[in-house]
C-alpha cells in the first residue's frame, strides 16, 4: 500500500486549504474592524448655486428661486438623511421640495410648515447605493414674495434637526455624521436690478418746524388655531405691521390675563416691516382680550384697537368615574429584568476561529497518520 494513498492526499489537501483559509478570515475581520472605526463627522450639506452674504443669489419679487441640496459625504458612506430647512416666510414661499434619485426610499415628507421644510430619505435595502461622493440629493423651489436689501439678503439654512446617517459610526451614541452646513443667501429686489440705495443728504428742517412722525401701522394679529379651547390653552400669536418713515423697535403683546410682554429682537424688529411671533398659555378659564402694539424708533405707537383677538378658555376637561362605582387600585407588576446579551465583537470571532483552526489541524494530522 502506498504511503500517499488517494485518501491521504485528499485529507492533506483539506488540511492545507484550512490552514490557508484561517489567516484570510482573520485578515478580513481585521479590515472590517478598521472600517467600522472609520466613520466620522465629515459630511457637508450646502445649496447650489453657491452664494455668500457679499455675493447673494439675486432675484426679483414674483420670480422663482431654484436651489439644489448638495451632499459631500467626506469619509462616510451615507445611507439616510433627514433634511430640516428653515427660511423667512415673509420673504420667500415654498413652491415644491422633492428628492432626487440618490435616495430611492422616502421615509417621511416632504412636510411643509410656515418657514420650514422637512423630509427624511434613505437608499433603501440596497446598500450598494450608499453615497460616497458629492451628490445632489434634493431640489427645492421657492417664490420671491417681498424685497430685501442687497446688503442684508434673506437666508435659507439647515436647522439642528438635520441628520445624516452613515453605514457605520465611531460613536454608537451618536450616529449623526453631519459636520458642516452652508446656507444660501438670496437678495430680492422690487425692480429690474437689485441695488444698494445711495445715501443722500437731506437738509435739516427749518428751526421750529420739526418733521412729524408717522405712527407705525399694526395690520393683523393672527393665531394658529381656533380662538377657544379648554385650559391649559396654548396659542401662537403673530403680529404683522410696518412703519413708513422709520423702523419698528418693539412689539408689545397684552394677552388679557395679566402678563404683558415686549419683543425687541427677531421677526424683522429693527426694520420697517415686521412679522413677530410669540406663544402664550392660558391656564385659567375665562374670556380674554388679547392685543398687540407696535412702537417705532421715535416712540410712535400703532392704534391699540386694531390688532386684537378674543380668546375664550373653558374649564379643564376631567373624566370622573360614575357615582358609586368602586375604585379599583391599579397594581402594576414590576417589569422582569431582561438579561443583557452582548454581541461578540470582531476580536471574539478571531479567537474562536483560531481555536477552531487549531483543533481541525490536530484532528486532520491524526487522521492523516491513522490512514
Amino acid at each position: 500500500m502506498s504511503f500517499f494513498s488517494p485518501k491521504k492526499i485528499l485529507l492533506l489537501g483539506f488540511v492545507v486549504a484550512l490552514l490557508v483559509a484561517i489567516p484570510l478570515t482573520v485578515f478580513y475581520l481585521q479590515k472590517q474592524q478598521q472600517t467600522q472605526g472609520g466613520a466620522a463627522k465629515s459630511t457637508t450639506l450646502s445649496f447650489e448655486p453657491t452664494s455668500t452674504q457679499l455675493n447673494p443669489i439675486q432675484k426679483q419679487v414674483g420670480q422663482d428661486i431654484m436651489l439644489n441640496v448638495m451632499m459631500n459625504p467626506g469619509t462616510n458612506q451615507v445611507i439616510a438623511t433627514t433634511l430640516n430647512i428653515q427660511y423667512d416666510p415673509t420673504k420667500i414661499a415654498t413652491v415644491e421640495a422633492e428628492p432626487t434619485a440618490a435616495f430611492s426610499s422616502i421615509i417621511e415628507g416632504p412636510v411643509y410648515a410656515p418657514g420650514n421644510i422637512s423630509i427624511t430619505m434613505s437608499v433603501g435595502i440596497d446598500l450598494t447605493k450608499v453615497i460616497k461622493e458629492t451628490t445632489k440629493v434634493a431640489k427645492i423651489s421657492f417664490k420671491a414674495i417681498a424685497s430685501t436689501e442687497l446688503s442684508n439678503p434673506t437666508q435659507v439654512t439647515f436647522t439642528s434637526k438635520t441628520n445624516v446617517t452613515s453605514t457605520v459610526s465611531s460613536d454608537p451614541e451618536d450616529t449623526n455624521v453631519l459636520s458642516t452646513t452652508i446656507p444660501a443667501f438670496i437678495a430680492i429686489g422690487a425692480g429690474d436690478i437689485v441695488v444698494i440705495p445711495t445715501p443722500t443728504t437731506t437738509p435739516p428742517p427749518p428751526a421750529g418746524s420739526p418733521t412729524p412722525n408717522t405712527a407705525p401701522v399694526c395690520a393683523t394679529l393672527n393665531i394658529d388655531r381656533e380662538a377657544s379651547g379648554s385650559a391649559p390653552f396654548s396659542i401662537l400669536f403673530t403680529v404683522n405691521g410696518n412703519d413708513t418713515d422709520g423702523t419698528i423697535k418693539k412689539a408689545t403683546f397684552n394677552f388679557g390675563d395679566g402678563p404683558v410682554q415686549d419683543v425687541t429682537i427677531g421677526g424683522g424688529i429693527g426694520s420697517n416691516s415686521v412679522s413677530v411671533q410669540i406663544a402664550h398659555t392660558y391656564n385659567n378659564p375665562g374670556t380674554f382680550q388679547a392685543s398687540a402694539l407696535l412702537t417705532d424708533n421715535l416712540n410712535g405707537t400703532s392704534d391699540p384697537n386694531v390688532c386684537q383677538q378674543t380668546i375664550t378658555v373653558g374649564t379643564p376637561i376631567v373624566t370622573q368615574p360614575p357615582i358609586g362605582a368602586p375604585v379599583v387600585p391599579v397594581i402594576t407588576a414590576a417589569p422582569t429584568p431582561t438579561p443583557t446579551i452582548t454581541s461578540p465583537g470582531p476580536g471574539d470571532n478571531i479567537v474562536k476561529i483560531g481555536v477552531l483552526g487549531a483543533a481541525l489541524s490536530i484532528i486532520g494530522g491524526l487522521l492523516f497518520l491513522a490512514l
